[in-house]
């Protein structure tokens, strides 16, 4: 049941991590665009040989939305390092319990063979004792 729940556990984190991913992935693809609508602004203001009151605004206005995408994007690359972490954590606790089950297993069926050689020298000395006794 552990190893299930950790197994769930691992599951639900992997997909939280790709959630994260692609709200990241959003986040730098609307960077990309507000980048380019930057630049071409700043070309638009080059070719006229002026930045208008409009475009200086378009301008300061794509640079800051720009910073705060790149906050918030850096934001969930920590989150997702930090899940990252946990997934590995928890990959490492199934690996020791799946060593453990194995170990286990390996012990338990020394413990059956032994048991049927036991069980087979019994047989073998009531036979003998069987036959003593006609």
């Amino acid at each position: 049941q552990y190893q299930e729940n950790l197994l769930s556990e691992n599951k639900r984190l992997i997909k939280i991590n790709k959630e994260l991913s692609g709200a990241c992935d959003a986040y730098q693809s609307e960077v990309k665009k507000i980048e380019e609508e930057k630049q071409s602004l700043i070309n638009y203001a080059d070719e006229k040989g002026k930045r208008s009151s409009e475009a200086q605004f378009e301008y300061t206005k794509a640079t800051k939305t720009i910073k705060e995408l790149n906050n918030r994007c850096d934001g969930l690359l920590r989150e997702i390092k930090q899940k990252d972490e946990i997934i590995e954590n928890i990959t490492g606790r199934i690996n020791d319990v799946q060593a453990d089950n194995d170990m286990l297993r390996n012990y338990n069926n020394k413990m059956q063979s032994e048991l049927a050689s036991y069980k087979s020298e019994i047989e073998a000395l009531k036979g003998l004792r069987e036959s003593e006794f006609n």
